[in-house]
């Protein structure tokens, strides 16, 4: 299976949207909204898609994350760490990070 960012300049520009959209909703105060909650779902299943393209800067984003003290990202990380696509790339990585929940 051929992953989804197999450009190195794509799998980098992906991980900092993502950065820049998590980093946006780490301070966000009004997270009841429709369109705030589509913008979550996407970003449980998303990130794991990009990182298959930038595994070792995309772990070492992961653990960033662990490091947040905000209930959101803890469940965008999370249900992005449940993806088989992450556990193909470094299983020993993921049940690592699987430890902090």
């Amino acid at each position: 299976m051929q992953n989804f960012c197999t450009k190195l300049y794509i799998a980098k520009e992906a991980l900092a949207i993502h950065k820049a959209i998590i980093e946006k909703v780490e301070r966000e105060k009004e997270i009841k909204g429709k369109d705030y909650k589509v913008l979550i779902k996407g970003l449980c299943y998303t990130l794991s898609v990009v990182i298959t393209g930038i595994e070792d800067e995309g772990f070492d984003y992961l653990e960033e994350l662990i490091k947040k003290d905000n209930p959101i990202i803890k469940k965008i990380l999370r249900e992005n760490l449940k993806r088989n696509r992450l556990k193909r790339l470094d299983e020993t990585k993921v049940l690592e990070l699987q430890k902090y929940f």
